[in-house]
């Protein structure tokens, strides 16, 4: 359940730095809470830059351990814990192999339609050039790899 922000909205955010909080203190209930939450957007990142199987699954997982771990934690700035897990995702995925052009192309575009990137960050994290949002938008309708799998 999300929690109340301090105007008495409610909020996932609020509820997802709770629940990052509490798994770094070691609340076994709130890491399967994050990953209940964010792995199947995490799931999708990684499948478009790496392809669906055990090396996707392997980044999702990975990223997940790690924000879990104090040291590790995204930090509380005015990034959402989504778009930090989305980056260290795709960080994983970038160190499981060398990435091509249009695989770092295609992680602009997953990062921002599920890690909450703007086209901005993501091509400053994935250094792809080339290509701009509306063309990899164009490029991506129809295909079935940019989809949240089932």
């Amino acid at each position: 359940m999300p929690a109340q922000g301090s105007d008495g909205s409610t909020t996932h955010e609020d509820s997802d730095r709770r629940l990052l909080r509490d798994a770094c203190a070691g609340d076994g209930a709130a890491v399967a809470a994050l990953y209940d939450r964010h792995s199947g957007a995490l799931y999708a990142t990684a499948c478009c830059v790496l392809g669906p199987g055990t090396p996707a699954e392997d980044a999702v997982v990975d990223a997940l351990v790690d924000a879990c771990r104090p040291h590790d934690a995204p930090s509380a700035g005015r990034r959402s814990v989504r778009h930090e897990l989305a980056r260290a995702t795709y960080e994983r995925c970038a160190a499981a192999q060398t990435l091509t052009p249009a695989e770092r192309q295609r992680a602009v575009l997953a990062l921002c339609l599920h890690g909450e990137h703007t086209y901005r960050d993501a091509v400053a994290l994935t250094g792809a050039r080339g290509a701009s949002l509306p063309d990899l938008l164009r490029d991506a309708v129809g295909r079935r790899d940019l989809a949240v799998p089932a």
